[in-house]
């Protein structure tokens, strides 16, 4: 009961159960040609907000770079961390500096890393942080909990502020070539590893991927027992996720920034 209350209180599983509602009433008002536009919507959320297939697909995505825990990484001279594990501030700051986001495992396995002594050396990259008018990246801002905390020796190189997952690939690069380093490990989300990967790779970076913050892999539970009565938010914004890194696939290809024949095995 106390499941069917919290799946109710979910605003989707609301509008779900509305439509449902106006669906039976054209039906019975024979309006079959806005009944069937309002079945595909029905039919369309419980399969992709109700069902596990969001988390199927983006399982697919993770598979190839699940590892059990960290100590069979090979040594690399640095570790990169990708952005997107830190909330972008508009005003004031958190008590502890930063407001981490969901994806705050890419920081924490780094840094993991290091502890291990897998690298001696820490990349931080990511997008802007702060207010407009006083910006910094991520890692510009975690950087002070590292110092604050004495989590590592490890020096700690900044990319600056990034756009994207390209123009962190750009700048680690020039890290490299600057420090003369070979090889390095790529620290992001196991959903976006695929695609990281390869812009890395065809970029010119020997990378070493180090997946974490996984979505849906390996799967713990059966079809049927993942299956909710209602669909869900969060269930959705799986798909989401899973739809923002092919269209981003796509485009990176269109742009050049992945090669045609870019291997993205780990």
């Amino acid at each position: 009961m106390a499941k069917l209350a919290h799946l109710l209180l979910d605003p989707l599983a609301v509008i779900w159960l509305v439509l449902i509602a106006v669906l039976i009433w054209q039906i019975r008002r024979k309006q079959f040609r806005w009944a069937y536009i309002n079945g595909l919507l029905v039919l369309f959320l419980l399969l992709f907000a109700g069902m596990p297939l969001p988390e199927r697909l983006i399982a697919s995505l993770e598979r190839p770079y699940y590892r059990e825990g960290l100590d069979a990484v090979p040594s690399a001279d640095a570790v990169v961390v990708l952005g997107g594990f830190v909330h972008r501030h508009s005003g004031i700051e958190e008590p502890a500096g930063v407001d981490f986001s969901d994806s705050v495992d890419r920081f924490l396995t780094g840094v993991g890393l290091l502890q291990k002594g897998k690298a001696q050396n820490l990349v931080l990259g990511g997008g802007e942080f702060g207010p407009r008018n006083n910006s910094k990246s991520e890692g510009e801002a975690v950087q002070r909990l590292l110092e604050r905390w004495k989590i590592s020796e490890a020096v700690v190189h900044q990319t600056g502020i990034c756009a994207n997952t390209q123009e962190e690939a750009v700048k680690v690069l020039d890290l490299i070539k600057r420090n003369q380093w070979k090889r390095v490990h790529l620290v992001t989300s196991a959903w976006h590893m695929r695609r990281a990967l390869a812009v890395f790779r065809t970029a010119g970076v020997e990378a070493i991927p180090v997946a974490c913050d996984f979505a849906a892999y390996p799967a713990r539970e059966s079809w049927w027992t993942m299956t909710t009565v209602l669909p869900t938010t969060s269930r959705l914004l799986v798909l989401h996720r899973y739809l923002h890194e092919e269209v981003g696939w796509l485009y990176y290809r269109s742009r050049g920034w992945i090669s045609a024949d870019i291997s993205t095995a780990p």
